[in-house]
């Protein structure tokens, strides 16, 4: 579980450098504000023993591909 959250926050964290090179500040703001909040679903989630449909749909997979 924490290795898909850091993996998830470096990726958004690329992605936000990127966008502040060109200076799209608010598009940096929201890739990492969208990884925060699926950092925190993904703790949450481990940590109740369930599986969030949001974090299914930003990784961009099914339930049965888990």
């Amino acid at each position: 579980m924490y290795k898909a959250m850091y993996l998830h926050l470096f990726n958004a964290c690329t992605d936000a450098l990127r966008a502040l090179e060109v200076r799209n500040i608010w598009e940096a703001q929201r890739i990492l504000t969208e990884a925060r909040c699926a950092a925190e679903e993904m703790y949450i989630s481990s940590e109740t023993g369930g599986e969030s449909g949001r974090i299914v749909e930003i990784f961009g997979e099914t339930a049965e591909s888990q």
